[in-house]
Order: structure tokens, then C-alpha cells, then sequence
């Protein structure tokens, strides 16, 4: 399943965009600190919002 990130860092948030469908996607989240994120691809590798923000643990 295809998922893109986008990382807001005026909005020190991560946008997790999740089941592609034509003109968008059906699932979005929002992700801010201290929430912890894994990819679907690789859902062991546990990543922290704040140093995908460059904000540090």
C-alpha cells in the first residue's frame, strides 16, 4: 500500500497521507511530538516525529 510523508517544519508536524485514490488520498494523519511513526514498508524502524523534525527526543 503506497503512503507519502510530508514534513511541515514551520508546522513542526508530519503528514502521513495513506491509500491512494484518484484526485487524492482516502487516509490522512497528522503527526506532531512527541507521536512516533512507522512506515507501512517497514514497520519495525519506529521513527520520532521530533527528529524527522530535526527537533531531537
Amino acid at each position: 500500500m503506497p503512503e507519502v510523508w510530508l514534513i511541515d517544519l514551520p508546522g513542526q508536524r508530519v503528514l502521513v497521507f495513506r491509500s491512494p485514490t484518484p484526485p487524492d488520498y482516502r487516509e490522512l494523519r497528522e503527526h506532531r511530538p512527541p507521536d512516533q511513526l512507522s512506515a507501512l514498508a517497514f514497520p519495525d524502524l519506529i521513527l520520532p516525529v521530533a527528529e524527522l523534525l530535526g527537533l531531537g527526543t
